[in-house]
């Protein structure tokens, strides 16, 4: 018996993964499709919130003095 597919949820790794090899959000999900054809895909509450407070803390860091730039 083969296994059945209800869905794919997207976890942030997928994302972060697709995004460190300068890929749009549009092309992961496109090679997501590609490799499972037509299927339903969803994104947790968990993931969004991993994925904006990674954008905060990386803005923060671009803002904030380098811990050399305090001595």
């Amino acid at each position: 018996m083969e296994p059945t597919f209800v869905g794919l949820m997207l976890d942030s790794s997928v994302i972060i993964a697709g995004e460190r090899r300068d890929r749009t959000v549009r092309q992961i999900l496109e090679q997501l499709q590609a490799d499972h054809g037509e299927i339903e895909m969803g994104v947790s509450v968990v993931t969004i919130v991993e994925l904006v407070h990674g954008v905060q803390r990386a803005n923060d860091k671009q803002q904030a003095p380098s811990p050399a730039g305090l001595r």
